[in-house]
């Protein structure tokens, strides 16, 4: 008997329950729910990658992030100690088209007696394009090495449930 179920966090408006299997003999008459303790923080996966100097303007630093993933966080990772820039992140999906403002934010490392201080990744809206700009809007001498861009997101779960009888098939693919 479970008496007690603990479910992750969601937004979900509505809860079906259903058997698996044969229905017992008993009915289901009430069921209580109870908020979470605590808002449980997602496990992001993280890509990072080094930015290439863009030949049509000195201030605009280009990323590839060899994939269509859903970026919810960015973070500019600056390559030098005590600087601070501001910048004007653009993304777009194809690398002809046209630029689209993603934020305008500001980045900082600075270097204290107990360790390099940071930034926090900043949140923006589920973007799923594969090319980055980062333009340097203001700073009092531009970055002599390149900048990274560190994207992450929330990875999907897939969870597969065999039903029927063995064997059993998984393939993932394009057929051509």
């Amino acid at each position: 008997i479970e008496d007690r179920i603990l479910l992750a966090p969601t937004t979900a408006k509505y809860w079906r329950i259903q058997w698996l299997g044969a229905q017992p003999a008993f009915e289901i008459t009430t069921v209580f729910a109870e908020p979470a303790d605590s808002v449980a923080t997602p496990v992001r996966a993280a890509v990072e990658v080094l930015g290439k100097v863009d030949p049509a303007g000195a201030n605009d630093f280009l990323f590839d992030l060899g994939a269509h993933l859903p970026v919810s966080r960015v973070n500019v990772i600056l390559p030098e100690v005590n600087s601070a820039v501001g910048v004007d992140l653009s993304s777009r999906r194809m690398a002809k088209d046209p630029w689209r403002l993603v934020a305008h934010a500001g980045f900082y490392r600075v270097r204290t007696a107990d360790a390099d201080q940071e930034n926090a990744p900043i949140e923006v809206a589920v973007d799923e394009d594969r090319y980055w700009r980062a333009r340097i809007t203001n700073t009092a001498a531009p970055p002599r090495e390149p900048l990274r861009l560190r994207a992450e997101w929330i990875p999907n779960d897939v969870i597969f449930l065999a039903q029927g009888h063995a064997p059993f098939l998984l393939a993932f693919g394009n057929a051509t």
